[in-house]
């Protein structure tokens, strides 16, 4: 199973670049309150 523990070892694999861009768009991302607000998106109704 892969770990973060490894990603120092492998910086160039595609497990530890993906941990890296996310967390770099967890930091950078953000919503405002008038997004946040809005109501929630249920999508369209299921046919059948």
């Amino acid at each position: 199973m892969d770990h973060e523990r490894w990603d120092a070892e492998f910086p160039d694999h595609p497990l530890t670049r993906v941990r890296r861009t996310l967390g770099a768009l967890a930091e950078a991302v953000g919503v405002t309150s008038d997004f946040a607000a809005l109501p929630a998106f249920v999508g369209p109704a299921r046919q059948g």
